[in-house]
């Protein structure tokens, strides 16, 4: 059986209503995070895709997204336009066979004892999410899933691939920082420049 994840159309609500008032720029508390650890598979949310793709073939890259190929694992990566990593999503084919609860149970303790409990979702799909104050351009604070992570059990029916586990992760906030911290000189120099 086929299963399509809602969480994707459920987190682009917030970007789509950001658009009408503003955009989130910055988290109002930081530090937090949705997850324990930050990385999948030794792929760190904030680290270099230069240094990253010394670890995987590369075999697509447009704009911010990278794909590529470690093995039989097949990744993306979204990158912020320092070349720091903001998204990390790995699809691992696991062979053909049934899953069960039994698998499930041990897949879950081992996405929990790394990333700690899933705050949601079913035993094949599971969300790990922060949600917190965001300041918009508008100077408005508003809350934001700001950092998230889905790991996800598919079975195609038989196909080739057999049951797939795709994890994802992802940061909105280190390319914001990033952004904050290019935007911080022209904008002072622009106040200043101001003539009334």
């Amino acid at each position: 059986m086929i299963r399509t994840p809602l969480i994707c159309a459920a987190l682009t609500l917030p970007l789509a209503s950001a658009a009408i008032a503003g955009d989130p720029i910055a988290a109002v508390h930081r530090g937090a995070t949705a997850t324990k650890a930050r990385d999948i598979d030794g792929f760190a949310l904030g680290s270099s895709i230069r240094d990253a793709a010394k670890r995987f073939t590369v075999t697509y890259s447009q704009g911010d997204q990278l794909q590529g190929r470690m093995g039989d694992i097949e990744l993306v990566f979204e990158v912020c336009p320092s070349g720091a990593i903001y998204m990390v999503e790995t699809t691992q084919s696991l062979g053909h066979f049934t899953v069960d609860k039994k698998f499930l149970d041990a897949l879950n303790a081992k996405l929990s004892a790394k990333y700690g409990r899933p705050v949601g979702g079913t035993p094949d799909n599971l969300m790990w999410s922060l949600s917190e104050p965001v300041r918009y351009t508008t100077g408005e604070v508003r809350p934001f899933t700001t950092n998230w992570m889905s790991a996800v059990v598919m079975d195609d029916g038989g196909d080739e691939k057999g049951v797939t586990l795709d994890l994802k992760m992802l940061d909105f906030r280190i390319c914001w920082a990033e952004r904050e911290k290019a935007n911080q000189k022209p904008r002072d120099a622009a106040t200043g420049a101001v003539r009334l």
